[in-house]
Formats: structure tokens, sequence, C-alpha cells
């Protein structure tokens, strides 16, 4: 993660300020600020030496100031780009969000994973938006022509590619690389910036096709011919030769038969 990276919170619910605050350490952004109402956020950020990048907003928070008029606020005063994290996702309040240019995302759909909000706070603090960018918006459910978009981790800058066109996702070191397809059909491979088992539970849980082979491969089976079996050990075998052979672990291997013929 861009560990230059400065952000302000507004979040008035202990359990969820501590939860984000935990997330976005982890992420290794700094916290320039943790305040339960916009009064107070808004009085202090006058203090501040040096403005946040991104400042992470929840809507309903109390006080007289709420996320919405402070999020106007720091846009029109201080062009700090939103991101909204709020139980609130009615007509009104998404009315209300295009108010000021902004990233939302409800905290019912369970806890915004790492790879989401990450990707988001680095994006505009970089100044790399999407178009647009304004209202309900969660990058990688963004649809493209060949189906999903996700959202890559890749030093300081993110692409996007299909998830369609991913093909195997493995371990190396510390980091995950992804093998995939091109809009050219020639085979890329890029790192990411995290680990194989982060990657699992944020793409695995959303395509159903990236499965978990061994500790160190997830695959994408909609790219596998079949498993063949060298000697005691179970292979997995790709389509149109996309990558050699790639051993099945024993663990896996039962759930594994399940979805993948063998040959």
């Amino acid at each position: 993660m861009n560990k230059s990276i400065q952000v302000i919170v507004l979040e008035d619910g202990a359990f969820q300020a501590e939860l984000l605050q935990s997330k976005l350490k982890s992420g290794g952004y700094k916290i320039m600020g943790l305040f339960s109402s916009g009064e107070d956020l808004l009085d202090d950020l006058k203090k501040f030496e040096t403005l946040p990048d991104v400042a992470i907003l929840d809507i309903d928070v109390k006080g007289k100031v709420d996320g919405i008029e402070t999020a106007r606020r720091l846009h029109d005063e201080y062009s700090i780009p939103i991101i909204f994290l709020s139980q609130l996702d009615d007509n009104i309040t998404r009315k209300r969000i295009k108010e000021v240019p902004a990233i939302f995302y409800s905290k019912k759909d369970i806890l915004v994973s790492n790879i989401e909000l990450f990707d988001a706070i680095d994006r505009l603090a970089l100044g790399n938006l999407p178009e647009p960018w304004a209202g309900h918006h969660s990058y990688k459910k963004l649809k493209g022509d060949q189906g999903d978009i996700v959202s890559v981790l890749q030093g300081k800058e993110s692409f996007f590619l299909s998830a369609d066109s991913i093909i195997l996702i493995e371990a190396n070191k510390e980091i995950a690389l992804i093998l995939f397809l091109d809009d050219g059909g020639s085979i890329q491979k890029k790192p990411t910036r995290t680990v194989l088992k982060k990657v699992e539970e944020e793409l695995c849980n959303s395509y159903d096709f990236l499965i978990r082979i061994s500790r160190k491969h997830i695959i994408n089976i909609n790219k596998v011919s079949g498993i063949t079996r060298v000697g005691e050990k179970s292979y997995v075998e790709f389509k149109s030769n996309f990558h050699p052979m790639v051993s099945i672990g024993r663990g896996y291997l039962k759930s594994i038969k399940n979805r993948i013929k063998e040959v």
C-alpha cells in the first residue's frame, strides 16, 4: 500500500470506528483524525498543517452537520476526495449524495472488502478516477464488455481486467501474481499488493469459477481442460497451453474433482 496516503475518518459508531481504523492501519494508511461528528472534523481540520488525501465519512452521525454536509464542505472548501460508508441506502440518501462527487459503499454489503476500499483510497488520492465516479459505485462490481471487472492493485497504481480473463493466481513469496489474457489474447502476468489468502477471500467469494487448488494456486475452472494424474499426484491441465500443469493439493483434490472432469 502507499503509506504516504493520509486519511480522515467520520464515524460515530464505536465498533465501526475501531474496525475501520484497524483496517486502514493494516493497509499502511496514516489516519490524521478519527471523529464522531461533522462539526468536530471541520473545526479540527482548520488546525491541520497538511490536508488529508481522502476523507472516509459515515452519513448518519450525531450533531447538526451530517456526513453529506461535511462532504460538501470538504469538497467545496478543500477539494478533498470523499468515500461514503453508510447504513443509509434509500432513494433520498442516494439523491443527496449526488450533491458532491463521492464513492459510496453501503454497510449493508456486510463489510467493504480491503481490496475495494484500498483501491478506492489509492485511486482518489492519486487522482486516478473512473468516469462517472459519483453516486453508487463499487470498483469490483463494474461491468465491462467481457463481464465483471476486477481491480488489481500494483505498486501505487491500479489496473482493471475482466474476471473471465484470469487464468491462474499464484503465490510468490509475500505477494500473489495474476496470470491473465489481455485484450489482444496475449498472456500477461501482474503482481498484486497482497498475499494469496487475501485474494482468495476477496475474489473467490465473488466469482465461483475462481477456486483454490493448493496452498500456492487459485485457478479459473473455465480455463481448465481437465485433471490428469502423473504417479501419485494429480494435476490441472489448462486449455490452449495457457500454463504448464499445476499440481492439486491433497486436501483440495476431492472438492476439485466434483467440479472438473478427470482426463
